[in-house]
């Protein structure tokens, strides 16, 4: 059932999240049979504090690896503890390759991606059965592409690259149920007219397979739009209503003006919202220090990676996609998330642009920053680099362990 439906499968409203360690051990240690669970009602006249499973409903392919991971555990005959580890880890295990194909795939710009993905929050979510690991590692991927095609020859770009292009995209789509379409924007870095006119062979299946792809996309977010609506949005939110929150926009301009100068002014103007990538619920009351400190450490690699200068197209490309995608994921979470007539969106976190912070970091650069160049300097810089993210993966656990 998990692999089909993993957050709404009722046996895991008997899962115990919170308990010590006693009971960790009287539930967890237990060999994972099936209908285990059922023995432990959820109650709350209990001293255990047990919390319902997340009403949230993400495409299946998204927890292959983890189910992956959970299956190969309980064929081993693992403990509760064993299946729910090792399905972390194969979602961990996943999202490492992807990012490894990220960086084979990427022609410049490799420690900007590196630094951004590889960040304790990003792991973090990674090495959960939260599906923002796989996610960031699909658009990434769809970055990685896009810009690789960018700076080849178009004349090399066929019908195979578009595929792949289209495919990859398919998955970004699966990243909080289509609230990352916007993306789709960054395929304009590439000469589009040349290489519709270098294909002119492959032009007419080219413009059905696109046709096709518009057509499903529409079908796909209206479907999404009209089955949210029907429930009457995310019961997480509150008073959500996606009709009701249209109807509020639609009312007057100034409303969506209103919105937009609120939600703008308390996420990317706003340094606090940041420091959630660093989140404190995770690592420790010191959170904000070490942010500071890993904030500087990005900002210091932007401003020395002398890998390739970015095209002015690449650029301005990049910056509208940045902010197509930041709208259209603020405006799914308004509709779905966001109480009726609230100004400002609820549950907006930096992790939602978080596979799109590169995109925007690699066009800092500043020469009088950047030091010698050669072969040698660029391994001793990596390696600083690998050390220093892995540094700040130490002091982020140490704090959380020893400190908090």
């Amino acid at each position: 059932n998990y692999i089909k439906n993993p957050l709404n499968d009722p046996a895991f409203n008997n899962i115990i999240f919170n308990c010590d360690i006693d009971s960790f051990i009287q539930f967890y240690a237990k060999k994972y049979e099936e209908n285990l669970t059922t023995e432990w009602n959820r109650t709350e006249d209990t001293e255990l504090y047990y919390v319902c499973s997340s009403p949230a409903d993400y495409n299946f392919i998204l927890y292959l690896p983890s189910a992956t991971g959970m299956t190969f555990a309980k064929l081993l005959g693992g403990s509760i503890a064993d299946v729910y580890i090792v399905g972390r880890l194969f979602n961990l295990i996943a999202y490492a390759l992807i990012i490894i194909l990220i960086l084979k795939i990427l022609p410049y710009k490799h420690k900007i991606f590196f630094i951004i993905y590889m960040l304790p929050f990003s792991l973090l979510l990674a090495a959960s059965y939260s599906v923002d690991g796989i996610c960031i590692g699909f658009l990434g991927l769809f970055i990685a592409y896009c810009l690789k095609l960018s700076e080849g020859d178009y004349k090399d770009i066929k019908l195979k690259q578009i595929l792949i292009l289209m495919l990859l995209f398919g998955l970004c789509l699966l990243a909080k149920n289509l609230a990352y379409c916007a993306i789709i924007l960054l395929i304009f870095i590439l000469p589009i007219c040349k290489i519709l006119k270098n294909n002119k062979k492959s032009l007419p299946v080219i413009i059905t397979l696109i046709t096709i792809a518009i057509i499903l996309c529409g079908i796909l977010l209206l479907n999404k739009l009209n089955s949210t609506a029907s429930s009457g949005g995310d019961p997480r939110g509150g008073s959500t209503s996606v009709t009701g929150q249209i109807n509020f926009l639609l009312q007057s301009p100034l409303n969506i003006v209103k919105v937009g100068f609120e939600h703008i002014m308390n996420s990317i103007l706003n340094y606090n919202w940041y420091t959630y990538l660093n989140n404190e619920n995770f690592f420790g009351r010191y959170y904000e220090q070490i942010f500071f400190l890993e904030m500087i450490f990005v900002l210091y690699v932007c401003f020395t990676d002398n890998s390739q200068k970015i095209k002015t197209r690449t650029g301005i490309v990049s910056i509208i996609t940045f902010i197509a995608v930041f709208a259209s994921t603020s405006l799914m979470l308004y509709l779905t998330f966001t109480p009726v007539g609230q100004i400002s969106i609820s549950g907006y976190q930096p992790r939602y642009i978080t596979p799109l912070l590169p995109m925007v970091l690699m066009l800092i650069n500043n020469k009088r920053f950047i030091g010698k160049t050669g072969e040698e300097t660029e391994k001793k810089v990596n390696s600083n680099i690998y050390l220093t993210s892995g540094l700040f993966i130490i002091l982020d656990l140490f704090c959380l362990i020893y400190v908090i």
